[in-house]
């Protein structure tokens, strides 16, 4: 925390921070609503504009495709009639049938579909006696499925995929047809998909499209792969190279990518400035068609800038709000903290008579009582002290006496004492008579396990009477068998019992030499008998 905060009044830290909590949770919870406001626009307008284009896309769609239909229609129909002259022509002079079935086949020839549909002929046997293509006419096609159609229907509009001899892959076709039965003709009028833009009237959904908005001025335009406007509200002509505000050639990636989605910035001839849109797009393969709907970004977010302005509102009005409340409360609470901090002040100058003014039953009074309870206890316990005090003296100087009187009767006693942990089996002191009896240094023996440094000769007795001692707090008298450090074998008895010294359970133990005496006892045991 910042060393001027921590300095502050009582009175500015709770003004200041309150502004802040406040500030902080009004601005979170501004700020989650003002995004989640903002994530619903963006997905309601891409929403709205996906839907829309896919709408546009089926408009145009079934437009183009009512369009090309009836455009096959005008033409099939139109060839029946030809060909019912011919046939009425033909059998008014007595030709016969085959001359004018060529007759007829000449002019269905000669006609075209755009660039490359052509009117051909099928019977109802499955034989298609005109077609413009040598490999084809003459040939029985039952086995395709679109020929089976044809001549369970004999009129109407079929699409279906077809791939003339010579050509490397199958296209998909559209075309009407008409039944002439007096020959058994079906006459098709037949085009590729891919030229039906040739066929397509754009006036049939000109309209429809213009028609659509999108806020105050967005809108929805087509275009080819090419850049060229198809349907545009204000413009004409070819934009592949137009750039937007930051210099983007949007058209190109528009294109490029034919479905998707673009944010760029665009001013139209009669804007003032360019301003950010975003558009969804996509593409329709048969006429190469680019449906386009757009939105400026500015009318997109209009919402949000109402939001901010009251979220900007609710935070003046809580921090005047914040203001007197944090007057009010800090009135309420520093006055009776001043009193209290004064009656601390007298306390801790030594006047522990002091008391505090129980006046109300809040936080601040049950202080006071406390207040008045701990003067009254630090009274009580600043008598006690005194008498303490001198108890304590007493008795270190007492405890002084007990351990220096400790440290003579350790030192100056004639058997061999030590000083080990009771946790680790660790020597902490010997006196002179145990490294007189073992013949150890005491560098050498400081900080060692008797066991580990081989001072029992049975490995066991280290660790039985260890448990023992652990059991019975207390050992007397244990016979004993140990080596010294030139490695004598000596026979000894070992007292010991659990101490506290230091702080920590120690074993307080003291080892006598036996071997002269019980070699003594022996030989007079020996004698005797």
């Amino acid at each position: 925390m910042p060393r001027f905060f921590k300095n502050l009044p009582i009175r500015s830290k709770l003004m200041l921070g309150y502004t802040l909590i406040f500030i902080i949770a009004t601005l979170a919870g501004g700020t989650a609503v003002y995004f989640r406001v903002k994530a619903t626009i963006e997905a309601n307008i891409e929403s709205e504009l996906k839907n829309t284009t896919e709408t546009i896309l089926n408009m145009v769609e079934t437009a183009a495709a009512t369009s090309i239909k009836n455009h096959l229609r005008a033409v099939a129909e139109n060839t029946r009639q030809i060909v019912a002259g011919i046939h009425e022509a033909y059998a008014a002079a007595g030709l016969g049938l085959d001359r004018a079935q060529a007759a007829a086949a000449d002019i269905l020839l000669s006609q075209t579909i755009g660039k490359t549909g052509y009117i051909y002929c099928v019977r109802s046997d499955g034989m298609a006696p005109v077609h413009p293509r040598p490999g084809v006419k003459g040939g029985y096609f039952l086995d395709q499925d679109f020929i089976r159609e044809m001549i369970r229907m004999k009129q109407g509009y079929i699409e279906y995929d077809w791939k003339n001899p010579g050509e490397p892959r199958e296209r998909p076709k559209a075309l009407y047809m008409d039944s002439f039965d007096a020959w058994d003709w079906i006459i098709c009028a037949s085009s590729y998909r891919e030229e039906f833009r040739e066929l397509v009237k754009v006036s049939d959904f000109r309209d429809s499209i213009l028609d659509l908005t999108f806020g105050k001025t967005g809108y929805a335009y087509v275009l080819d792969s090419r850049g060229n406007l198809i349907v545009h509200p204000s413009l004409t002509g070819n934009y592949m190279d137009a750039r937007g505000g930051d210099g983007h050639q949007f058209i190109r990636d528009i294109c490029r990518l034919k479905n998707g989605s673009l944010v760029y910035s665009w001013k139209n001839p009669d804007e003032k400035a360019f301003r950010k849109k975003i558009v969804f797009f996509n593409h329709i393969p048969e006429f190469d068609w680019i449906v386009v709907c757009s939105s400026y970004l500015d009318e997109i977010y209009a919402p949000l800038s109402a939001i901010r302005t009251i979220l900007l509102l609710t935070v003046g009005l809580i921090l005047i709000l914040v203001f007197i409340t944090s007057l009010w409360i800090t009135g309420s609470v520093i006055h009776p903290l001043n009193r209290l901090m004064n009656r601390f002040s007298l306390g801790a100058a030594g006047d522990l008579s002091v008391r505090m003014t129980v006046d109300s039953r809040d936080e601040i009074g049950k202080l006071a009582q406390y207040f008045n309870k701990f003067m009254e206890t630090l009274e009580v316990y600043h008598r006690d002290l005194n008498t303490r005090i001198e108890t304590q003296r007493r008795t270190q100087a007492a405890l002084r006496l007990s351990e220096e009187m400790f440290s003579k009767a350790f030192s100056c006693s004639p058997s061999g004492m030590f000083i080990a942990t009771l946790s680790s089996g660790e020597v902490m002191n010997v006196n002179q008579s145990f490294l007189a009896l073992t013949g150890y240094d005491r560098p050498e023996i400081m900080g060692s396990d008797l066991v580990k440094l081989g001072f029992f000769t049975s490995p066991s007795d280290g660790p039985r009477l260890m448990k023992q001692l652990t059991w019975t707090r207390r050992l007397n008298n244990e016979d004993i068998r140990f080596s010294t450090a030139g490695g004598k074998k000596r026979t000894g008895i070992l007292s010991a019992e659990i101490v506290d010294l230091w702080g920590e359970p120690c074993i307080l133990a003291a080892v006598e030499d036996l071997t002269e005496s019980r070699r003594l006892e022996q030989e007079i045991l020996d004698i005797s008998e």
